[in-house]
């Protein structure tokens, strides 16, 4: 493990830094620890307002944590999970 995925947890802030992701270069709260990498989430707004939350999944290396977040909406963590 290298230092940035030493810092990772739930909860913690990663922004995207693949650019051919899709996704790329948004910033993301991580809600699951994958062997492969991360499942994130970020809040989806619509024309209506709030729409909810999109999921996604990234591979280690394409991503980077940034920080960690102060309100969650993660349940996982709402539920007495780690975060």
């Amino acid at each position: 493990m290298n230092d940035q995925e030493d810092k990772i947890r739930v909860n913690s802030i990663v922004q995207v830094t693949d650019e051919s992701h899709y996704w790329f270069p948004a910033l993301v709260v991580v809600s699951e620890l994958k062997g492969f990498g991360i499942q994130s989430y970020t809040h989806v707004i619509g024309n209506e307002g709030p729409a909810g939350q999109a999921y996604i999944r990234l591979k280690k290396g394409q991503y980077e944590w940034c920080g960690h977040a102060v309100v969650s909406t993660n349940e996982y963590v709402e539920e007495g999970g780690e975060g």
